[in-house]
This record gives C-alpha cells, sequence and structure tokens, in this order.
C-alpha cells in the first residue's frame, strides 16, 4: 500500500527542518531546573561524540518560507532573524523580567513558540517555571513510576521511549517510541493512570531537551519516530486522555524541540486518529507530522543512516542480512 497518509509538511525549511543560517555553537544544555549553566555545557561535551557546530559542513542560506520575516545579511545563531535577536536581546536585559539571565536559545524557543511575540513568551516562560515548581519536574528522575519495582519493569517493557545513539541525517537527535506496545487494560488493572503516564513522559521530554541543546544544530529539534505496529482503533481510544496530555504537556512547556514526527506502519485508522490529535495541536505542530503505512524500512531510511535504524522495525531476518551485507560493501 505505501504511504497511507503524507500530510503536508508545511515550512519545510524553518526551524529543525532543512539547514538554516548561522553555524553559531550552541549554548550550554539545561541543568535540573531547566536553566543553562557552563558546567552543564561542560559536562555534556565531554559526553557527546556528536559534531560540533564547527566542524559542520558550511551549508547556503535557506530560502526564507512564505510570510517569514525578511533575512538578516548578518548570520545569527539558531538561524535567528535580526528581529528576533533583537527581541531576545530585549528580552534578557529586562532586570525582573522572566527571562533575566537565560540563554538566547531557549528565549529563542519560546518566541518562536509564540509565533514571535514577546508578550506572550514572556508569560509564557513564566508559566513554564511555576509549573516546574509546582510539578518538582527537577526531581522526575529519581522517581519510580510506578512506586513497584516489578510493576515499573513491565510498564518500560511496554511502555519506554528511549533516544538512539546517534544522529538523523539532518544532526538531530533521534527518539524511538513502540506506541503499539502500551497495553491500557493492564495500566488500568494496575493503577497507572493517566497522570502517571503523562509524568513519564514529562521525563522523556526532559531527555529530550537536553539532547537537543548537545546537538549541534538544537534549533533543528529532533525526529521523533513513532511505531503503531499494532495499535488498533481501540487501543487508540483507549490512550486517548493520554495523547492529549502529551501533546499538552510538550507544546506548552517544551516549544520548539519538534523537528519531525514520523508515524510508521500506521494502521488503516491511522490517519483518522492523527487528525484528531492535530485539532489540539498548534498548526506549525501539526505540520510536522508524517503518516506512513506498509514496510517501515524505506520511509525510516529517508531520515537515518541505516547503524542508526533501531532493530524493532526491520520486519524480517532477511531485512537485518540485507542491512548488514550493504554496510559491509560499504
Amino acid at each position: 500500500m505505501g504511504v497511507l497518509k503524507k500530510l503536508p509538511i508545511l515550512n519545510l525549511r524553518r526551524r529543525g527542518k532543512l539547514p538554516e543560517r548561522g553555524t553559531d555553537k550552541p549554548e550550554p544544555t539545561p541543568s535540573s531546573d531547566g536553566q543553562l549553566t557552563s558546567e552543564s555545557v561542560s559536562h555534556l561535551s565531554s559526553q557527546s561524540d556528536h559534531q560540533s557546530p564547527a566542524e559542520a559542513p558550511a551549508e547556503a542560506p535557506a530560502e526564507a518560507p512564505a510570510g517569514a520575516p525578511a533575512a538578516s545579511s548578518a548570520q545569527h545563531a539558531y538561524g535567528a532573524t535580526d528581529e528576533e535577536m533583537e527581541a531576545v536581546a530585549e528580552m534578557q536585559s529586562e532586570a525582573d523580567g522572566p527571562f533575566s539571565g537565560i540563554d538566547t536559545f531557549t528565549v529563542l524557543r519560546f518566541l518562536r513558540g509564540c509565533k514571535g511575540s514577546a508578550k506572550q513568551a514572556r508569560k509564557r516562560y513564566a508559566a513554564y517555571v511555576t509549573w516546574r515548581a509546582a510539578e518538582n519536574v527537577d526531581n522526575v528522575f529519581d522517581e519510580l513510576l510506578p512506586d513497584d519495582v516489578d510493576l515499573e519493569g513491565e510498564l518500560t517493557a511496554m511502555y519506554n521511549p528511549r533516544i538512539l545513539d546517534g544522529l538523523d541525517k539532518l544532526g538531530r537527535p533521534v527518539v524511538y517510541s513502540n506506541l503499539g506496545a502500551i497495553d491500557f487494560g493492564w495500566c488500568n488493572r494496575n493503577g497507572c493512570d493517566t497522570k502517571l503516564l503523562a509524568r513519564r513522559h514529562v521525563r522523556e521530554l526532559e531527555k529530550i531537551q537536553r539532547a537537543v541543546y548537545a546537538s549541534p544544530r538544537p534549533e533543528r529539534g529532533h525526529l521523533f519516530i513513532i511505531d503503531v505496529g499494532g495499535c488498533t482503533l481501540s487501543r487508540f481510544l483507549h490512550g486517548w486522555k493520554l495523547w492529549m496530555e502529551d501533546a499538552s504537556l510538550g507544546q506548552r512547556y517544551y516549544p520548539e524541540l519538534m523537528g519531525t514526527v514520523c508515524i510508521l506502519r500506521g494502521p488503516s485508522s491511522a490517519a483518522w486518529g492523527l487528525r484528531q490529535v492535530q485539532r489540539f495541536l498548534d498548526p506549525d505542530t501539526a505540520a510536522k507530522f508524517e503518516l506512513h503505512a506498509g514496510p517501515p524500512l524505506p520511509f525510516v531510511r529517508e531520515h537515518l543512516d541505516e547503524a542508526l535504524v533501531p532493530p524493532e522495525l526491520f520486519t524480517d531476518e532477511s531485512e537485518r542480512g540485507e542491512a548488514s551485507l550493504g554496510d559491509h560493501e560499504a
């Protein structure tokens, strides 16, 4: 069948999609409290094997999307325009403002997430700081979710998004998640409600944020591969509250970290289900989704080198053998 529906991907050269202007070195990664420190970037630099911006190949300026601000004659970090950098600098200079002392990329993310409105960006970041404190996000990595070792192990086996050990062809971190494996009946029987599952999602968002900040071009966000093979319409509807809560958390508190969402092995009902989710998303975010049916490898290879393809996406041993042979020949 091939492509069930490949949703229109708007503004392909926008942030996180195709090469942008500027190749300046990204700023430090967020610390546990969501802000950046020089110590945190030193730690990440020592831990990461990723190509640094200085080592990245030079790229021609990208064509600006329709309706975008006029291109700058200067090259700024994160593909920013003059107007964006002026707004960022102004907000950072406000002694009593929410962005005082906050790194440039974080300010830029919230500004872009608010469509260039500095007023809305201030409100949104202030709400983010309040939410982090109220939800004790700084300690989310210390929690056992659920608070039982055996149950936590069983849940992790079916709901465990993971960051792959490498970057996609655009230099973005890659997250793989097999949503078709979640058994919501088991979750209900064992007290793993939407609140707990969403808490686990916050933990994953924190990991993703750190990975994006540590990547060579953080403005490109990350690639999120969602495997929905085996996810029936009934299972999708059972997880409706979770999908909505996860989407809301990402959009409100982690803006501009998403580059592309690649949904693989979509059943016949997947296009309908995705449209329901997109109704609640910002149009620009909704446009970042790709939905594919059929064997997943042809689509995932558009984004990943062979060595990085998750083993779950090889449908049989012959595909594994072909991949291994190709790597050997290369």
